[in-house]
């Protein structure tokens, strides 16, 4: 009997498994002031390529940005961004991220878990129609897409406005 429950409680975990491995920060898009020649791209994408679950890096001198894309079944690092390219001597400024992730309710707050890390984003400035889409999520469970602009961590939990939102079907 206790061989049966056992078995059954690993194929439980087995079947759970994708859905909570399903969250993760997979893009970023830093705005970088300050550069103004091809060496301080180089630089700037030099120390971003440190940056924890991180695959490519692109650096663009002429828009002042720089695009980091995840390692397949990794989550970038977004907490060591900002240092990095305070690292290589510039300013950073403005970060969008894209997260896949399962969005729960905690005490009237949206927030979403970032796989690989203790990260937990919490969701802000939403629409009454965006509050609501998301919501219906929560209830189905499904996994979702979010874009987004980070703003301030408060209480060391950084803080996401979504500006889009998709559903991920398995």
């Amino acid at each position: 009997m206790k061989w049966r429950r056992f078995n059954s409680l690993w194929i439980l975990l087995l079947l759970l498994l994708p859905v909570a491995a399903a969250a993760e920060v997979t893009q970023a898009v830093i705005a970088v002031d300050g550069m103004s020649c091809p060496f301080c791209a180089f630089g700037v994408e030099k120390k971003l390529k440190t940056v924890s679950g991180t695959d490519k890096v692109a650096v663009s001198m002429r828009e002042g940005t720089a695009t980091l894309v995840a390692e397949a079944g990794k989550s970038l690092d977004i907490g060591q961004i900002g240092r990095s390219v305070r690292a290589a001597g510039f300013t950073p400024g403005l970060l969008r991220i894209t997260v896949v992730g399962t969005v729960k309710e905690d005490n009237e707050n949206l927030l979403l878990d970032v796989r690989h890390s203790t990260l937990s984003i919490q969701l802000v400035r939403l629409s009454p129609q965006l509050k609501q889409q998301l919501l219906d999520l929560v209830k189905s469970g499904a996994a979702v897409s979010l874009s987004g602009t980070l703003s301030e961590a408060q209480a060391d939990r950084p803080r996401l406005r979504p500006e889009t939102v998709m559903e991920v079907r398995p």
